[in-house]
């Protein structure tokens, strides 16, 4: 059965993916200490000490820092996220992907070092 709305309920398509899209994990750590994490679906990340930096380009190096870490990995979460992966404007097939946002306080953050992130994957190799 197809449903007909009336009116729209949202007001634009970033607030359909706000409502409908995969929802964040939030985690919190200190600037001047390294921090591994693990998401629900199991992706991890290594973050060292000093990982991140102001608009200005100055390392953060103290106080707390929110990490806000969407693990997307199903076609229906790709579409309800609104977030794809392209190469020369075409789609990719793609397994997944992963995004993490920074603040301290209001201020968005941006990394500045190397992080490592372990992705699960459901590939088994051969035995020998």
């Amino acid at each position: 059965m197809i449903r007909v709305l009336k009116s729209n309920p949202y007001q634009n398509l970033h607030e359909f993916f706000d409502l409908n899209g995969v929802r964040p994990q939030i985690f919190e750590t200190t600037a001047n200490k390294a921090i591994a994490l693990e998401g629900r679906m199991g992706t991890r990340f290594q973050l060292p000490a000093f990982a991140f930096e102001d608009a200005t380009g100055q390392v953060i190096r103290q106080g707390t820092i929110k990490l806000f870490v969407k693990e997307v990995f199903s076609k229906a979460e790709m579409v309800l996220t609104g977030k794809f992966s392209t190469a020369e404007d075409q789609m990719m097939v793609s397994g997944g992907m992963m995004y993490i946002r920074a603040t301290q306080g209001e201020q968005e953050l941006q990394l500045c070092r190397t992080i490592e992130v372990m992705v699960p994957t459901i590939y088994q190799p051969p035995s020998p």
